[in-house]
């Protein structure tokens, strides 16, 4: 995504009805895909009709193009220094962000950086994180047992913040 593009998409409308549930990671580094599983899980629920669920793959950045809602529930690998597959709800507001804006690459930012700058722009956003602990995120690797175990327990806590 280029910078005009991202101005473009922050100055459009916001839809204030739509609730977007998003999934984040890659699912080529082991448990870093679990949000990307977590979507396509939920992707599988009767869900309600202002409920859109979106897999960005693994671009914080992509985030900020689906912020034109009332509500956005993000649903990623975040390492919180708990047990494996601790699956735990949260807003940005609840933790220090850290701000991953100086590991910036050409493959994209990380979710910190993102939902910075989500802050200046979409201050009236409700934003919530669903956040899984990883076992493991090593290249080639497929998402461990001891995450996968937890995906029903991340989708029960999305349709919870649904309600």
């Amino acid at each position: 995504m280029r910078p005009l593009q991202v101005i473009y998409i922050m100055k459009k409308k916001t839809n204030k009805k739509k609730i977007k549930v998003i999934g984040l990671g890659n699912p080529l580094v082991g448990d870093d895909g679990i949000g990307v599983a977590v979507i396509k899980k939920l992707k599988q629920k009767s869900l309600p009709e202002d409920v859109e669920v979106i897999d960005v793959g693994c671009d914080p950045l992509a985030i900020l193009e689906h912020l034109n809602c009332k509500k956005v529930i993000i649903v990623d690998a975040v390492k919180m220094g708990k047990k494996a597959g601790a699956v735990i709800k949260f807003t940005p507001d609840d933790v220090d962000i850290i701000d991953d804006s100086k590991n910036f690459s050409l493959h994209g930012i990380g979710l910190g950086y993102a939902l910075k700058l989500a802050r200046k722009f979409y201050r009236e956003i409700d934003v919530k994180i669903v956040g899984i602990e990883p076992f493991d995120v090593k290249v080639g690797k497929d998402i461990s047992e001891k995450v996968l175990r937890v995906i029903p327990k991340a989708v029960s806590s999305i349709l919870e913040e649904l309600k």
